[in-house]
């Protein structure tokens, strides 16, 4: 349970950080704010996580 609460506390974090590019477009289409945080925070992030260790 401590590693999913870290890990939604990281995509929140994450979500706040990038609110500007993602985040704000995502959530005026949508309309549903819970659900584009919940999305970015188990999709969009681990596909992030996975690109940053390639490139490294």
């Amino acid at each position: 349970m401590m590693y999913l609460g870290l890990y939604l506390m990281g995509g929140a974090i994450y979500t706040f950080l990038t609110r500007n590019t993602y985040y704000n477009r995502i959530v005026e289409e949508t309309g549903n704010p819970v659900g584009t945080l919940l999305v970015l925070t188990f999709f969009w992030l681990p596909m992030e996580v996975k690109s940053w260790y390639k490139n490294m």
